[in-house]
């Protein structure tokens, strides 16, 4: 009985050193990026046997505290972040636009901002890179938020592209959210 329990745990032991070890990766995004930019990149990456991903779609600013307290190996974020306390590398440029409804008086047109200024304007959240941006443009022109006839705020995508198609506000989004939206 004790040479069967060791050969036991010799074939045990042959297999635990022959596994393919499990390779977790803990990824964070921004939601113009998780939603719509790294799903080919995930699905590449577990396609090899082992490999394991936890993926959060958050805002910027909450991304950047589950990085701080190590509950995430690397983010993909768009936006503003302090570049001293991070190592970082550019994944690629994304346009930034802004969108209308396509009966919008401003579709296909350049307008100025004093002209924007009259529109409702359809946010994302406090927090957001999306958002954050688009402050930081404003601010480089002598404004902010405040100064939009109306402001709406919604922290999903697929609502503000609904809303802005009805007709209910403009908004600046990155290309890559509305590049199939054809009736933006």
């Amino acid at each position: 009985q004790y040479v069967q329990s060791l050969r036991y745990n010799e074939e045990e032991l042959f297999e635990k050193l022959h596994e393919q070890p499990k390779r977790l990766i803990r990824i964070g995004a921004t939601k113009s990026i998780g939603d719509y930019v790294l799903v080919p990149y995930i699905k590449r990456y577990l396609k090899t046997p082992g490999n394991q991903v936890e993926f959060i779609v958050d805002n910027t600013e909450h991304l950047l505290d589950l990085l701080n307290r190590s509950e995430l190996d690397f983010l993909v974020v768009e936006g503003l972040f302090d570049k001293q306390h991070y190592d970082w590398r550019l994944f690629r440029n994304e346009p930034y636009i802004g969108i209308c409804a396509k009966d919008h008086p401003f579709a296909g047109k350049q307008i100025g901002i004093s002209e924007l200024l009259h529109e409702t304007i359809i946010l994302r959240e406090k927090g957001s890179g999306t958002r954050r941006i688009f402050e930081r443009e404003l601010e480089n022109m002598g404004y902010k938020i405040e100064a939009f006839q109306n402001q709406i705020c919604v922290s999903s995508f697929e609502i503000i592209k609904a809303l802005v198609r009805d007709g209910y506000g403009v908004s600046f989004l990155y290309e890559a959210v509305i590049k199939n939206a054809g009736d933006i």
